[in-house]
């Protein structure tokens, strides 16, 4: 110690009590000193006679002072007088307190200084400085004092040491002494001996847990724990397990003894965190083993990136000439690359990414092309491989030479798992995966390229910086696998659970195309295949109401992209009966079902100036007024249509702007506009209220009649839209009389009617 921590204090004002006969007397006032010379004491002088002294109390022996709230010191000397300093400030006790703690460590070892906090549940006594207890080597006779010292927290520091010293001599002395126990059966000191390990696993000390998992004494710890003292007469068996289930296969060589040995101590520490110690530990000894983990298995994934033979050589086992690999060794390297590749999941994203990328660069897509044609398992495992890899930067697959190929191979890995597996989960992962693969932005290493950007409105004028040759590779082959369940859909009583998702899905991802993708490929694609008719099949009944409302899902989107050319094929094809079986089954009743139908036909009110809304909204008032009438929006509906019909006829521009560009001065105009305005107020309610009218309409008590022959949606604006007659005149002999919602355009079963080309009606408009 410096000589500054040697000199006394200063002086502090007190009051000096003496017990005498249970009771604390008054010895007077003074101010009292800590003092090193000759020997340490404490040394009290009247404040009002300065040469008289109060108190010279030697402090030495094993003298016990306790300090007690915040301003006394209580001690009893070598003669069993007690006294008490009760200062006047809690910086003078303070300062008291850490002169007793220099003199401890410096003169008098022997001495103690507890603090006595008062709890709720009673005193809390705290160990301020002592003499160290003697931390020895285990023996059967001194397990109960070595349990005691472990409990002063104080001495945790010199107890890790001595327990670490001497390449961890102390834990295999405890591990003698355990199996000496066993083979006598001795369960108290097995109980001893278990809550030993308890108490250093609270440590919460990693070079403690790196002592655990010593391939020396990994297996005595691991027996220890089995004796619970908390239930005597249970003895579980964890031993059995770390032998005979922790197991490492070494399927490709590494060479490196200490990646061998990191491996090692990795999977015994994630047995020692999930299964041994899963009821010990708390917070900060779960975060402790977990950031022990990922360091070693951050090393891992370094040394298998940086070797420049183990990628290389693994998927050397996946080349078809290589007949010396057995069916076996390759599986055994999907399932140790699986492992790999979710390790590194785990770690930070630079060496994630750098990771995939060694992967797919050194022949990654060598054991997509094996996985295709082997076991589900197989499949199951480099499926989660490439949804992990995609998640994490699926521009690393466009990075791959060969770039065609591998990515035939990828998609068709993907949508074969989507369309024919039967894990659900998978199917969803594999879902969002395709979403990714599938995304033009995704797919472009333009920075900011964001799929908002390609949105298939008005703001998609084809200038963004998309590569062709994706939308080329895509639609020439991989499309039409991938929707082709679409172009067969059977309706049955019931599907599996599988079977509905995937449909689901399905429905998704053709909308997603139909909003992301550039118009010149997906509307060609979707139209050409029929997959709306496809589509409008899941609204059968027998479909159940999950694939009905992903059908509604998929053809509002469609819908809102207020394209000319999905709005004719929807219109010609009645695609919107299935939609009106569903409103007709859920009028009036306060259920999402009846909210997503209404959300479409406030889809179709909202868009008010738009040509194909208008259509639409002509559509289904002419052929279905009456289903529309039952609901109180649909009313609305029938009579916003009317008034927006009324506007056209009685003015033909269709605007309010004329030639020179001037607003006309129209106050019957005027009027109208605000009709229409008081209509869309009206029905401007929250979508999640309480819909229902306070006498809801009555519901059909006939059957719903043929419709009429229909009067075309785009007729009545061929005068403000003459650019449509060609293409109506065409359309017009396709059909003479309108779809009915007792007389469907299609039967289960049948092929759905071929659409009007799609390049004829291009040309058309």
């Amino acid at each position: 110690m410096s000589e500054k921590d040697l000199e006394s204090t200063g002086a502090r004002r007190v009051k000096l009590y003496k017990l005498s006969s249970d009771k604390w007397v008054d010895c007077g006032t003074g101010y009292c000193r800590g003092q090193f010379q000759p020997h340490p004491h404490f040394f009290v002088l009247n404040e009002n006679e300065s040469n008289e002294v109060l108190l010279e109390a030697k402090i030495g022996g094993s003298t016990q002072f306790q300090r007690q709230q915040e301003t006394l010191i209580v001690w009893t000397n070598e003669n069993g007088v007690d006294y008490a300093l009760s200062f006047q400030e809690p910086n003078g006790c303070q300062e008291l307190c850490d002169f007793l703690v220099v003199v401890q460590k410096t003169v008098e070892n022997n001495i103690t200084l507890v603090a006595i906090h008062q709890e709720e549940d009673g005193e809390q006594t705290e160990i301020i400085a002592g003499p160290v207890p003697e931390f020895s080597l285990p023996t059967l006779d001194n397990l109960y004092q070595l349990l005691d010292t472990l409990a002063i927290s104080q001495f945790r520091n010199k107890i890790i040491s001595t327990i670490l010293a001497d390449d961890n001599l102390w834990l295999k002395q405890l591990i003698k002494i355990f199996d000496q126990c066993e083979l006598q059966h001795n369960i108290t000191s097995l109980h001893l001996l278990s809550d030993i390990i308890k108490s250093l696993v609270y440590f919460n000390e990693m070079d403690i847990f790196e002592a655990f998992i010593d391939e020396k004494i990994i297996e005595g710890v691991v027996g220890i724990l089995e004796y619970e003292p908390e239930l005597p007469n249970v003895k579980m068996n964890l031993r059995n397990i770390l032998l005979n289930q922790v197991n490492i296969k070494e399927v490709m060589e590494i060479k490196d003894e200490d990646v061998k040995e990191q491996i090692r101590r990795s999977c015994i520490l994630q047995f020692l965190r999930d299964v041994v110690l899963a009821r010990l530990l708390d917070d900060a000894g779960l975060n402790c083993i977990s950031t022990m983990i990922h360091a070693k298995e951050a090393n891992i994934i370094e040394y298998i990136r940086h070797d420049e033979n183990f990628l290389s050589d693994l998927f050397e086992n996946f080349n078809a000439g290589n007949l010396s690999t057995t069916q076996q060794k390759r599986q055994d390297c999907i399932k140790m690359l699986h492992q790999f590749v979710q390790i590194a999941k785990r770690g930070q994203n630079f060496q994630r990414s750098e990771f995939y990328r060694a992967l797919i660069e050194k022949g990654f897509g060598k054991m997509l092309q094996f996985s295709l044609n082997d076991s589900i398992e197989s499949r199951v495992l480099t499926t989660e491989i490439i949804v992990t890899i995609v998640e994490t930067d699926v521009i690393l697959f466009r990075k791959v030479d060969g770039i065609k190929e591998f990515d035939d191979i990828l998609l068709a890995t993907l949508i074969d798992v989507m369309i024919n597996d039967s894990d659900i989960g998978l199917k969803t992962q594999v879902f969002e995966a395709l979403k990714v693969v599938i995304d033009p932005s995704s797919n472009s290493d333009v920075e900011g390229s964001s799929p908002i950007l390609n949105l298939n409105d008005s703001f998609n004028d084809g200038t963004n910086p998309i590569d062709e040759e994706f939308y080329n590779g895509f639609y020439d082959g991989t499309a039409i696998n991938l929707f082709n369940p679409l172009l067969n859909v059977q309706v049955k009583d019931k599907y599996t659970n599988d079977k509905v998702v995937c449909y689901s899905n399905l429905c998704e991802l053709l909308s997603f195309i139909a909003k992301f993708h550039e118009k010149a490929f997906s509307r060609s694609f979707i139209l050409e295949n029929n997959f709306l008719l496809g589509i409008s099949k899941l609204f059968n009944v027998k479909c159940g109401y999950q694939l009905r409302l992903s059908a509604l899902r998929c053809l509002k989107s469609i819908i809102v992209l207020n394209d000319e050319f999905y709005t004719r094929y929807i219109i010609e094809n009645d695609l919107l009966n299935g939609f009106i079986q569903l409103l007709l089954e859920s009028n009036n009743q306060n259920n999402l079902i009846n909210s997503s139908c209404l959300s479409l036909l406030n889809e179709l009110m909202d868009k008010d100036n738009s040509f194909n809304f208008k259509a639409l909204r002509a559509y289904l008032v002419d052929n279905y007024r009456q289903v529309l009438a039952q609901n109180f929006i649909g009313e609305k509906l029938i009579q916003f249509h009317t008034m927006m019909d009324h506007r056209d006829r009685a003015h033909p521009n269709g605007n309010k702007i004329n030639e020179n560009g001037n607003l006309h001065d129209n106050e019957e105009e005027d009027e109208e506009d605000n009709d229409i305005d008081e209509v869309k107020t009206d029905y401007d309610i929250d979508i999640n209220s309480d819909l229902r009218p306070d006498s809801p309409p009555t519901a059909l008590t006939e059957p719903l009649p043929a419709a009429a022959a229909p009067v075309p949606a785009f007729k009545r604006s061929l005068e403000t839209h003459p650019e449509d007659a060609t293409c109506y005149t065409e359309k017009k002999k396709k059909s003479e009389t309108a779809p009915s919602l007792s007389n469907p355009t299609f039967d289960v079963g049948e092929n759905p009617t071929t659409p009007p080309s799609v390049q004829a009606t291009t040309t058309s408009a």
